[in-house]
């Protein structure tokens, strides 16, 4: 058995991204992992091509090819049961790991047995490889939990390792998979931390800027916490009773409007946006979020960001240090 197994999806990422990532995996200090890697883009001949040369180089990487194409949710309970290791660590073919981020969790979860995932924190970088700014999360578990049900991010998913219990995503959720692991795991009574220490460099790009994707995440994310306070009252939730493929269903199940989900998603438009440093998608999302019913005030602070992104910091320190809204 391997101590860790590292889980990674690959669909469309440019390859020099992806071979970023994958070298950033080699050159770990901690260098005993198996590299699990699965390949959910099988028509892409390069990406294929490119993975089985590093499964030939390298013996501590596994390759899984999907006959078609899953998403990242089936793609990675694919790796998990495949997975040999003692610990499981998520890694993203568009991001690249610093080079004790194995060996620092790896001990951190050792001397700690209470602890079943800890995250770390992380460098924002664009889609140039440009570190933007660092993020560095509350790390002990009651912290993380009040700003996982305040719907602020809490664990950067590519950071996470934790201990290889067989605990599977739930494949209904194509997006926010990790956001409803993470209240299951809180269901189960597990714990959580994060390390203070940037291991990761995580990338937001503007391929990642999706209004449709963006409004499939917020339903998602209401979704999950939905379902975690319905086991927390009954001991089950109705995940097995909905049909996912029908919005409608699912609104009337949270009794939200679809008015207030396409004004969500197009709030956090244009904070990724900014964070991405495409002002240009933030300015045009900000155009649409005008003609929303939002709160007045909100309207104003994100004006000043839209208009000024310099001043974006500010805002992230407002939202997840201070105001903590």
């Amino acid at each position: 058995m391997k101590p860790i197994s590292i889980l990674m999806s690959v669909y469309n990422e440019p390859p020099d991204w992806l071979k970023g990532s994958i070298e950033s995996v080699q050159d770990q200090t901690f260098g005993d992992f198996e590299l699990i890697i699965v390949n959910d883009n099988p028509d892409r001949r390069d990406i294929g091509d490119m993975l089985e040369q590093y499964r030939i180089a390298d013996d501590r990487i596994r390759i899984i090819t999907n006959n078609e194409n899953l998403g990242l949710t089936k793609s990675l309970n694919k790796a998990i049961k495949a997975a040999e290791g003692k610990y499981i660590a998520r890694m993203d073919a568009d991001d690249v790991a610093l080079p004790e981020r194995l060996a620092l969790q790896h001990q951190f979860l050792e001397n700690n047995d209470d602890i079943f995932l800890a995250g770390t924190a992380v460098n924002i970088i664009d889609q140039d490889g440009v570190v933007r700014h660092s993020a560095v999360k509350h790390t002990r578990h009651p912290e993380i939990v009040q700003d996982m049900f305040g719907g602020r991010l809490a664990l950067y998913h590519p950071t996470i390792m934790f201990r290889n219990q067989g605990l599977l995503y739930r494949e209904h959720f194509e997006t926010a998979q990790d956001y409803d692991f993470y209240l299951n795991l809180l269901s189960k009574n597990k714990r959580f931390a994060n390390l203070r220490d940037i291991l990761l460099h995580y990338r937001v790009s503007n391929r990642s800027i999706s209004m449709s994707g963006k409004r499939k995440q917020v339903l998602a994310g209401k979704l999950a916490l939905k379902f975690y306070y319905e086991r927390l009252e009954t001991g089950c939730d109705s995940y097995d009773k909905l049909d996912f493929s029908d919005e409608d269903c699912l609104l009337r199940f949270l009794g939200v409007s679809a008015k207030q989900l396409e004004r969500e998603a197009l709030r956090k438009s244009i904070v990724f946006a900014l964070a991405a440093g495409d002002i240009e998608a933030a300015r045009q999302a900000f155009g649409n979020y005008k003609r929303c019913d939002g709160p007045k005030a909100d309207k104003i602070l994100l004006s000043l960001f839209v208009k000024f992104p310099s001043l974006h910091g500010f805002y992230r320190k407002l939202r997840y240090e201070i105001l903590r809204f």
